[in-house]
């Protein structure tokens, strides 16, 4: 029922901002984007497209729910549209944003905001075909040349963003340790409520993971631009343009002071950007051999853009424990919930990522 209204509103609102009568065109809920088929994803922000009687896609309204008490989410991402803009970078750009307009319904508010649709085909969409094409064959190589270039220029993209007003921070272990002992304490419970898919014991765990964030806080770290949800679905390329266009800028503004001073963690962007990649290219049951082919191009596009000083193979392995962590204690749920439905071929695919980010997680630690 909410969609019905909210689509009737969108109408309204299009055809007063657009000027022009939204007759031959029409609006319908843009589906959720994913990174591989099959994957299931929960989005509190409903996104309506505005498409041709062709069905070309025209324009995007995302509709936000205001909550009072809580953060105004449209306006963080008219304010990061333009934060990203006023950065004038030659590898990346975004969307425009054409008008915001609130409405109420049943009581409650929400702001539409109407924004161009991103260009071209999304970096997921990019993996899910590689990964159609059957093992061995020449198109399959040949797609995977262009993927690699194109992941090369993504990490380009992403490198230079980062990169832009960065600057080293001595002090950030004053927030960095707080933040990963809650993170530690999730992670403790993680272990604990699973042991039985853990082949390591407990309390080896708990001295490896916490003698590592000991080190890790005394190591340097730069602070800069960061998207703040680097999955590939939320980059498209389009051929032919050396540009990757940045949708979903929602949080950058979070992490951008007053001063327009960047205060977001890039080892963090870069590594969980590399750690989604591995996820997406395994659900498409990429060899091994592929994904770690398809994280040097991203990486080597990365850091032709981004000093090497700001790599450190310590906090590379200690935010990838954590990306892996926070994915498990999810990844058995859903395994424990197919079990339940009995869905046999999906739930191979899930088990078998699990026993790779397990065995990811043992030698990160050092641990087998």
């Amino acid at each position: 029922m909410i969609f019905k209204v909210l689509k009737d509103k969108i109408e309204v609102f299009l055809t007063r901002v657009l000027d022009y009568n939204c007759k031959g065109c029409f609006v319908q809920k843009i589906p959720k984007p994913v990174d591989f088929p099959g994957q299931v994803r929960t989005e509190p922000t409903p996104v309506f497209g505005l498409y041709s009687d062709q069905g070309n896609l025209l324009a995007v309204v995302k509709v936000y729910p205001l909550v009072q008490g809580e953060l105004d989410y449209a306006a963080l991402f008219v304010r990061s549209v333009a934060i990203f803009k006023e950065l004038q970078l030659t590898h990346s750009q975004t969307i425009d944003v054409l008008a915001i307009e609130r409405i109420k319904i049943g009581g409650l508010m929400y702001s539409m905001c109407l924004m161009t649709p991103g260009e071209g085909e999304s970096i997921s969409q990019n993996i899910v075909k590689v990964g159609e094409i059957r093992r061995g064959t020449i198109e399959r190589q040949n797609r995977m040349s262009k993927l690699h270039e194109v992941l090369s220029l993504w990490g380009r993209a992403l490198g230079e963003f980062n990169a832009a007003k960065s600057r080293l921070n001595k002090n950030w272990h004053k927030e960095f340790l707080p933040n990963e002992q809650k993170n530690f304490q999730e992670f403790q419970e993680t272990v604990m409520l699973y042991q039985n898919y853990f082949p390591f014991i407990i309390e080896e765990f708990q001295q490896a993971f916490y003698k590592m964030t000991q080190e890790c806080s005394n190591l340097p770290a730069y602070h800069g631009m960061v998207h703040g949800d680097p999955v590939p679905h939320n980059f498209f390329y389009l051929a032919g343009a050396q540009k990757i266009t940045f949708l979903d800028l929602d949080t950058l503004s979070i992490h951008v002071d007053l001063a327009g001073l960047p205060h977001g963690f890039v080892m963090k962007e870069f590594t969980e950007a590399k750690f989604l990649i591995e996820r997406a290219e395994f659900f498409m049951q990429y060899t091994e051999n592929e994904i770690a082919d398809s994280k040097k191009s991203f990486e080597q596009g990365y850091f032709s853009m981004v000093n090497q000083e700001y790599y450190s193979p310590q906090l590379e392995r200690y935010h990838y424990i954590i990306f892996s962590m926070k994915r498990m204690r999810w990844i058995i749920k859903v395994e424990e919930r197919l079990k339940k439905e009995k869905t046999t071929t999906t739930l191979m695919y899930f088990s078998k990522y699990r026993e790779f980010l397990v065995k990811s997680i043992v030698k990160s630690l050092n641990l087998g």
